[in-house]
Formats: C-alpha cells, structure tokens, sequence
C-alpha cells in the first residue's frame, strides 16, 4: 500500500535581526536534524523553501 500524499511542500519564512549568515546555517541544521523529513524523503518528493523576510 503507497502513502496517500503525492509530495509534500514547506515553506518558512523568517523574521529577525539576525544576520543572513547566520538564519542559513540554523535552517541547514533543523532540516539536517529534522525527524519528519528523514521519515518522509525516501517516500515521497517534499520541497523545503527558506524565505527570510525584510
């Protein structure tokens, strides 16, 4: 039996003060260590997209 979801789509965007730099390498880290998208990405296509707000 397949999963019922054809792809999964996730977009943040970010509000702060903090430099680019920085924003970046946190995202990189919550997707690296992120349990959702190592359960899922074997299964199934997900976009992740990263927006920081001005």
């Amino acid at each position: 039996m397949g999963s019922p979801l054809a792809n999964v789509s996730i977009k943040a965007k970010i509000s702060s003060k903090s430099r680019k730099q920085l924003l970046e390498a946190a995202w990189r880290r919550t997707e690296a260590n992120c349990p959702v998208l190592y359960v899922c990405q074997d299964a199934l296509p997900i976009r992740v997209q990263f927006e920081i707000a001005k």
